[in-house]
């Protein structure tokens, strides 16, 4: 069997960092910390506009077309689902696998684009609430709080998945997040990216959340 390089490291710091302000924003809003619940989403929102770009210039398997799969092939594994040797093997994401990322992604990227115009009407409003109407305002703040609902259910389903591949496919997704390899059978050759274009997307992601964030401020200084 071989050891292969699948994870490059962006993307699993992209992950895990993604995991923590995940974890802190759900906790600053469940406590009332607006402050640092803000904090958290533009840092998320920062992340996910360069797992965007690292989709398309990053590494073979971090790319979106490499877990992009064709419905039958989605159907054909979702056939396969409970075999534990099924016939295909991925070295990176498998369909559901990429379905997931998808999924996550979008749900995660509507949650941090609402709470920019949402209020709870009392001491905290997003940095945008000011460019909206009262309307568009609640419309916001209620899609913030639905589609945390939905984000939470694919995010418990996610692990789920996770632990399932561990301890029925025997399957451990955990440890190549962590290390970046995996061992298989296959010889497959990982298109690694230049760390200068990680830089430059993560310099891209923070200056345009940087520039959404004081939206107000410089539409204000323009006039």
């Amino acid at each position: 069997m071989n050891k292969i390089l699948v994870w490059d490291f962006p993307l699993r710091f992209f992950h895990w960092l993604l995991v923590i302000c995940m974890v802190g924003s759900f906790y600053t809003g469940f406590t009332g910390e607006m402050v640092w619940h803000f904090r958290c989403g533009y840092a998320i929102l920062t992340l996910i506009l360069f797992r965007i770009g690292w989709g398309f210039f990053g590494s073979t398997y971090a790319r979106f077309n490499s877990f992009l799969f064709k419905p039958s092939e989605i159907f054909n594994y979702l056939r396969q689902f409970f075999n534990k040797n099924p016939p295909n093997h991925y070295v990176g994401h498998n369909p559901m696998g990429g379905i997931s990322v998808i999924v996550l992604l979008g749900l995660i990227l509507i949650q941090v684009i609402s709470g920019l115009f949402s209020t709870d009407d009392i001491a905290s409003e997003g940095p945008l609430y000011i460019l909206v109407s009262n309307k568009m305002a609640s419309f916001f703040t209620t899609l913030h709080k639905t589609n945390f609902k939905f984000l939470l259910l694919i995010m418990t389903v996610h692990i789920s998945a996770v632990f399932f591949y561990l301890l029925y496919k025997k399957e451990n997704l955990i440890k190549p997040m962590i290390t970046g390899y995996k061992t298989t059978f296959e010889t497959p050759y990982l298109k690694p990216t230049k760390i200068w274009i990680s830089s430059i997307l993560w310099v891209l992601s923070i200056c345009l959340v940087a520039l959404i964030v004081n939206l107000p401020i410089v539409l204000k200084f323009l006039e």
